[in-house]
């Protein structure tokens, strides 16, 4: 990935299209997009974030467009054939860590935060987010997973605690089990 000028923080694979696409975010605030059919960088993208990218995707289904969050506390939305990008939502001082598409449903991301919180985001209503998960503001959520084959079922990782909690969407008021160390 020699065409960033930075630290690459975000990797994401295309969800099944026509091409074999990765997507990367770096500290140089670009968002590139690479065919792996010969290993080219088919387009580059400057984000308007003002710190790095931690996460950057593709919409399914929509190579044209991508989503990112950053260390500045924003999630965008990115056109990424008329260069443009708007923001989906602007948390102050916190950042944004890591965002994960619903498997069966194209419009709709969650995403982790410094402040403890996972919310979902749906690019059908693209200023609007819902609260899922408050862990508190001694917690970061950190990272994140959907598990295949169950589009509702996700689990949550969080510093500083060793706890990974998993969630089901349609109830999230407590986890449905916490995994920790022995």
């Amino acid at each position: 990935l020699r065409e960033h000028q930075g630290c690459v923080h975000a990797l994401a694979w295309s969800a099944a299209g026509a091409e074999d696409l990765l997507v990367s975010g770096s500290d140089d605030l670009h968002i590139n997009v690479w065919s792996m059919c010969g290993s080219a960088l088919r387009t580059s993208h400057f984000s308007a974030h003002t710190n790095t990218i931690f996460s950057a995707l593709l919409v399914p289904g929509n190579e044209a467009q991508a989503v990112s969050s950053a260390a500045d506390g924003e999630v965008r939305l990115h056109n990424l054939e008329h260069g443009t990008a708007s923001v989906l939502a602007q948390f102050e001082g916190k950042m944004v860590f890591k965002l994960a598409f619903r498997p069966d449903c194209a419009s709709t991301f969650i995403s982790t935060h410094e402040d403890g919180k996972v919310r979902l985001f749906d690019l059908r209503a693209p200023l609007t987010q819902q609260l899922l998960v408050d862990l508190g503001n001694r917690t970061s959520t950190t990272n994140l997973a959907f598990k295949p084959g169950c589009a509702d079922l996700f689990a949550v990782g969080a510093d500083p605690d060793p706890y990974v909690r998993t969630f089901d969407l349609r109830s999230c008021a407590e986890p449905l089990r916490c995994y920790a160390p022995k």
